[in-house]
């Protein structure tokens, strides 16, 4: 059936929409240069902080958005393991 479906209904970079998983080569480079290495800890109130990978802007952005539409949910599950891959060493033991 997954076969069938990957015919049918093939999956898309969750950035251009070019044929594949996730986001597509030079996707992941474009959101290189996105990355957040200083400052990506932002307060939004008392005991809120906020913490990104990324800065939300370009390719990012646009993968964001896309799984946010009717049908394009797939690319979300690699979305999220890409930026807790990059959240991981700055949360130390917290992401245990």
């Amino acid at each position: 059936m997954s076969a069938l479906l990957d015919l049918l209904l093939p999956e898309r970079c969750a950035a251009c929409g070019q044929p594949g998983r996730g986001l597509c080569r030079r996707c992941v480079q474009a959101a290189g240069e996105l990355r957040l290495t200083e400052g990506a800890f932002t307060r939004l109130e008392p005991g809120v902080v906020a913490l990104a990978p990324f800065v939300y802007d370009g390719v990012m952005a646009r993968a964001i958005r896309n799984v946010k539409s009717p049908g394009r949910h797939a690319p979300a599950r690699w979305l999220g393991e890409m930026m807790w891959a990059e959240l991981t060493p700055r949360l130390g033991p917290a992401a245990s």
